[in-house]
């Protein structure tokens, strides 16, 4: 179900998005917004991040999408069955 919304939403707004944080804009909420930025602001202060959960890691992807220093600073701390 969660595919299949985000697949529709990509597409109406697929002219708009070229870059993760215009995608992030286009199909996020405020709420990954802020995630994002605590990730960036956690990795330039050196700081451990821990990834739990989908929304989580859609959210770090987008984060290493726009700085890829950041990735060594991911913690991944869930092994959901949900498919994305």
């Amino acid at each position: 179900v969660k595919r299949d919304l985000v697949s529709r939403a990509v597409a109406l707004h697929r002219p708009n998005v070229v870059s993760a944080w215009d995608a992030l804009l286009a199909v996020g909420g405020k709420e990954m917004v802020a995630l994002v930025g605590a990730m960036l602001t956690g990795a330039a202060n050196r700081t451990a991040i821990v990834v739990d959960g989908f929304i989580v890691t859609v959210c770090a992807l987008a984060a290493v999408r726009m700085v890829p220093e950041l990735r060594p600073y991911l913690l991944f701390a869930h092994r959901g069955a949900e498919h994305a």
